[in-house]
């Protein structure tokens, strides 16, 4: 057969001589076998045991300077450059569904973010199920989780940061913008996309330097008042434009 599985057979002896080279032991089983051990997930042949995702606990982010900036962790400090003209992380802000979560680190990663952050607890985390589903991007962006997320947003606003809020409706202490008429930004920032259901905490709310809104084309029925967590982001991220880009 020219295929193993879903893969091609060269596609099959690529993934082995890449093992090989990073010194991962290769061990070969029957399609049973890998389905049991997956609990019968969807996979295409290949299997790879890894060790769970150590998201960092995010304590601080320094203000931009020279092009660069400093992250501060319960264990390290490290220096950033932006992968845009100022830096955009994503917080998602007490998300449940790994499918929306996935969604939202692909976009992320495409539309030039630099981070993630996820609550400690509470909130959907970066697990086998949200990589799957961002089609690896998550293994190429950082993933953080906090402890208290009004204290760091506190912190990053007096550090020269923006706090960008996705709502449903002009509520909140920022200005207000449709994304359709969203403008360009002059500082470094953090978008903020809500629970599916609850959306964004007051708390966090409150510290809003703007909030976006996506409006619709049509009129709805009373029972659908706004996307998809996922699908809103990929709109909100690409509508994001800097000064200067």
């Amino acid at each position: 057969s020219e295929t193993a599985g879903d893969l091609s057979r060269d596609r099959l002896k690529e993934i082995v001589a890449l093992a090989a080279e990073h010194d991962i032991p290769v061990v070969e089983r029957s399609k049973d076998i890998l389905d049991t051990s997956i609990n019968g997930a969807s996979h295409q042949g290949v299997i790879l045991k890894v060790s769970a995702y150590d998201a960092q606990r995010v304590t601080n982010i320094s203000r931009v300077e020279a092009d660069s900036y400093q992250v501060t962790t319960a264990t390290e400090q490290t220096i950033r450059q932006p992968r845009r003209r100022f830096p955009l992380w994503v917080y998602c802000c007490g998300l449940q569904d790994t499918h929306n979560f996935g969604s939202i680190i692909r976009s992320a990663l495409f539309f030039g973010a630099d981070a993630i952050v996820v609550p400690a607890y509470g909130a959907v985390k970066p697990t086998s199920t949200v990589s799957k589903v961002s089609s690896g991007a998550m293994e190429c962006i950082d993933v953080y989780r906090v402890s208290d997320h009004e204290k760091l947003l506190d912190r990053v606003l007096n550090n020269g940061w923006s706090i960008v809020c996705a709502t449903t409706s002009r509520a909140g202490s920022g200005q207000q913008h449709s994304v359709d008429s969203l403008p360009r930004l002059n500082a470094p920032t953090i978008l903020v996309i809500g629970n599916e259901g609850s959306g964004i905490p007051d708390d966090v709310a409150s510290l809003s330097s703007m909030n976006v809104h996506i409006p619709a084309r049509a009129e709805l029925p009373s029972y659908i008042d706004s996307l998809n967590a996922g699908v809103a982001a990929g709109i909100i991220l690409s509508a994001i434009k800097f000064e200067g880009e």
